[in-house]
């Protein structure tokens, strides 16, 4: 016998089956948009505004946890540039939300350097609306 050490079984290469989690968050985020048009369309009280940013954020949401399922699964990921845009358009406080609670994207630095980048202009762009809107202090 040989006094070697035995090698570890290589972990399994073979792509996972299962849906596509983009996919399936495309779908969700059109039924959103689409259930809230609906919703508008029926004459019930909600702004066009209020349900754009309801569909915003559920499709964050969605997408946010789908990355993390495929993460975990070895699925195709959502891109990073997909989060940070939407992050970006109005999303941020649901990432911000949901990454301590879903554990996704806390350790990886790029993203979090990115996404505080995101947060430090929509807080500029804020600042300068308020300074329009209300006039220098």
């Amino acid at each position: 016998m040989s006094d070697a050490p035995a090698k570890a079984a290589p972990s399994d290469p073979a792509p996972r089956s299962g849906a596509d989690p983009v996919r399936v968050a495309w779908i969700a985020a059109a039924v959103g948009v689409f259930g809230g048009g609906a919703v508008l369309h029926f004459g019930l009280q909600i702004l066009p505004m209020r349900s754009g940013l309801a569909a915003l954020w559920i499709t964050t949401l969605v997408l946010f946890a789908a990355d993390k399922l495929a993460a975990t699964r070895g699925w195709k990921r959502v891109p990073e540039r997909v989060l940070l845009t939407l992050a970006a358009v109005g999303g941020s406080p649901v990432i911000a939300v949901a990454r301590p609670l879903l554990r996704h994207k806390t350790v990886k630095a790029s993203f979090g350097y990115r996404f505080d980048h995101v947060i430090a202009a929509q807080l500029v762009v804020l600042a300068g609306l308020a300074w329009i809107w209300l006039g220098p202090a």
